[in-house]
């Protein structure tokens, strides 16, 4: 198993049994393997801007790094004409990568290290090069639904952790892999992030529903359905791109994985947004009001560090490329779960007002002179917090959600 990672406890995602993997050895240990002698194209994509929660991004990227040895050389196009500092990675035999990232989601820090032995992989490296961009406008970022399947329909498998809420573009992704399938060729690949609000209730402006934990293995014929049930009920745009990013992957033959997440935290090694959103916006709230906030007693968040997360990644992409079989049918819904631990929104607020206290941050003249966290209403954290939309905030704010991933 993957064992203690070293921000947190964390399993290896894709060994479920005898039919697995081999197995890996934990962090930091030299991991060998033998690749596939076939030539493949991975696609990291990501959102390159600040955090815009109602427009997500606008820019998309696609930095391809030849491997070295064979001519190595950085390409790189994007939508903002200005260069940018890339992370050199994926130098391996017959692989190319490109990167792309996401507001809000991960920095860039899933990457697989430079070796030249083609052992250990598990990791990041941290050499950064310079490179012009060669700027091809893209200002409809991901409802640009051309460009993203014309883009796809050149890599093997495609690492979306860009925003979850826009579905046409995630499902592009997926149509562009599609025209990839076919006999003798390898098994086009589509992981896929999303969020666990796509579980959530809404126990503030709806009745009351059982609470129960999901998991992605013993509920694995549940959860796919239960999402749909949710979604014909009342769509929900992250869940909505979910489903359809699984659904149009089996219905066109590309196989697909969405990694379903809880909180992500900790600081970020990649380039771009580093720091999560969560508990920056709950402590940029406490700091500019002096006091913590809930909107009621009982709203939780599952929780996973960013390194972890995206050492989750880089194993989906070695199973892919280890297995002959690249891992085929293997997920058997398309879901996986990311959480290591849990906890109550308002223990994060407690725990932002301490280190405000603590740093002398707070109290001001004008603030609570004792620490308090208050009820606010839905109305107010969704106008601060989620560019005002209700849904977004009651799920995300006020919601319960429980995953673990087996």
């Amino acid at each position: 198993m993957f064992g203690k990672g070293i921000h947190g406890t964390m399993r290896d995602p894709v060994n479920r049994g005898t039919s697995g993997p081999p197995k890996l050895k934990s962090q930091g240990e030299s991991l060998k393997y033998t690749y596939l002698k076939r030539p493949e194209r991975v696609l990291h994509c990501i959102g390159v801007t600040d955090f815009l929660p109602t427009t997500g991004f606008e820019a998309l990227y696609s930095h391809s790094f030849s491997p070295q040895g064979t001519g190595g050389s950085v390409s790189v196009k994007g939508g903002t004409g200005m260069p940018v500092e890339l992370n050199e990675s994926f130098h391996t035999t017959g692989h190319q990568v490109a990167t792309f990232n996401a507001w809000g989601r991960m920095d860039g820090s899933f990457r697989l290290q430079k070796c030249d032995t083609f052992n250990s992989i598990l990791g990041r490296i941290f050499v950064r090069v310079l490179a012009p961009v060669e700027s091809t406008p893209s200002n409809a970022g991901l409802e640009d639904t051309k460009f993203i399947e014309d883009l796809a329909a050149n890599y093997d498998i495609i690492v979306n952790t860009g925003s979850g809420f826009i579905a046409s573009g995630a499902i592009a992704f997926v149509n562009g892999l599609a025209r990839r399938v076919k006999a003798g060729k390898p098994t086009p690949w589509m992981l896929h992030v999303s969020g666990c609000t796509n579980l959530a209730d809404r126990p503030l402006t709806q009745p009351p529903k059982p609470l129960r934990e999901w998991n992605d293995e013993e509920d694995a014929t549940e959860i796919l359905e239960f999402m749909k049930a949710l979604d014909k009920e009342e769509p929900y745009d992250q869940r909505t791109a979910e489903l359809g990013v699984l659904e149009a992957a089996a219905a066109s033959g590309v196989q697909a994985v969405s990694v379903n997440t809880p909180v992500i935290f900790g600081e970020g090694t990649g380039l771009f947004n580093q720091q999560g959103l969560v508990i920056p916006l709950i402590l940029m709230y406490v700091v500019q009001h002096g006091y913590g906030w809930t909107l009621n007693e009982t709203a939780n968040f599952d929780w996973v560090h960013i390194l972890d997360l995206a050492d989750l990644f880089v194993l989906l992409v070695r199973t892919i490329l280890e297995r002959e079989d690249r891992g085929v049918g293997y997920i058997k819904t398309g879901v996986m779960f990311a959480a290591v631990g849990r906890t109550l929104i308002k223990d994060i607020n407690q725990r932002c007002l301490d280190v405000a206290f603590t740093d002398g941050v707070l109290p001001r003249d004008d603030t609570p002179k004792e620490k308090e966290i208050r009820l606010v209403s839905l109305e107010e954290i969704a106008d601060k917090l989620t560019a005002g939309r209700l849904d977004v905030a009651e799920r995300g704010w006020g919601g319960h959600k429980a995953t673990k991933g087996a």
